[in-house]
């Protein structure tokens, strides 16, 4: 994800909409990835956040920054909670 958080700022929209693509279609695959209640609700958990950065990604390519700091922030938090989880 942090590749993709630098990408957002690239110095082309072009490149910042690829990445977000991207992104989105990870999120997608997240989406159909199944397993206990906890990791259900944490996937979804992250699933929103992706979803979240990626719309304020996409208001970031147009000029408006406002929202992405706190995307970025609460998308950290989801990931690191699923990789807590994941990680024995």
């Amino acid at each position: 994800m942090t590749g993709v958080i630098s990408s957002v700022s690239s110095p082309t929209p072009e490149a910042a909409q690829a990445a977000l693509d991207e992104v989105k279609s990870v999120a997608e695959s997240i989406r159909g990835v199944d397993g206990p209640e906890e990791f259900v609700t944490l996937r979804d958990s992250w699933t929103t956040s992706i979803d979240a950065f990626a719309a304020e990604g996409e208001k970031a390519i147009g000029g408006d920054m406002t929202g992405l700091d706190a995307a970025t922030t609460e998308m950290h938090a989801a990931t690191d909670a699923m990789l807590g989880y994941c990680t024995p």
